[in-house]
């Protein structure tokens, strides 16, 4: 079983191709597992593949929670997100959630470089049932983060034309560690682990992901 220490920041350390992030000890051979980069974002495959084809979505540079991205980078991200979910529809029905949290509250999963995952779903499922305890709604990604600005913590699911919302500290239930994750793997029946951390060993799925959106990527272009 690889040494998979935790570092100060999991994602910085593997952008800067530092030996001993997370997906560079499991998957030594591979390099990187960047599939497309655009003006200061990346996009990856996520590690503990609940449905094929996932992917994280991140900036390069160190910002917490997307919600915190200064607005000229909302909106690339935004732009950058739309050209993945045209790719995505290819793998599945796609959808996308960020558990954002800042560091000094101890939410999300722990990894504070703010991250929004891309899963292409076997089909749309109805967001009360993701996320029952919602308070706003928007119509796009854009609108949801502008209005979490100020937001240190929050949770935000939604398909392409709908997205709720809700900052934590008006929920009525404190959300557990990769809230998201677990509610999807449960709802769906899915047997694999919910937590990322169980995945210690190199997945096929993660490699068949890269070279499956490599493909699609030059095709799309």
């Amino acid at each position: 079983m690889a040494n998979l220490e935790e570092p100060a920041c999991e994602f910085c350390d593997e952008l800067m191709g530092e030996s001993r992030s997370r997906f560079n000890v499991m998957y030594p051979k591979v390099g990187s597992r960047i599939i497309a980069r655009n003006r200061g974002f990346v996009a990856l495959p996520t590690l503990g593949q609940i449905f094929p084809g996932s992917l994280l979505i991140l900036p390069e540079n160190h910002v917490e929670s997307c919600a915190r991205l200064p607005l000229q980078q909302k909106l690339l991200l935004c732009d950058f997100l739309g050209d993945l979910l045209d790719i995505t529809q290819q793998f599945g029905y796609p959808a996308f959630f960020e558990h954002g949290a800042q560091s000094y509250t101890g939410g999300s999963c722990g990894i504070y470089h703010a991250h929004l995952h891309l899963v292409p779903l076997p089909h749309r499922i109805p967001v009360t049932t993701v996320l029952p305890d919602y308070r706003s709604s928007a119509e796009d990604l854009c609108c949801a983060l502008r209005d979490l600005s100020n937001s240190d913590h929050y949770l935000l699911f939604g398909y392409e034309n709908k997205v709720v919302y809700s900052q934590v500290k008006d929920m009525v239930q404190y959300p557990e560690s990769q809230y998201f994750r677990r509610i999807l793997t449960e709802y769906l029946g899915v047997s694999r682990p919910w937590n990322w951390r169980e995945y210690t060993t190199p997945e096929p799925d993660l490699i068949a992901t890269i070279q499956a959106y490599g493909n699609a990527h030059a095709s799309h272009s």
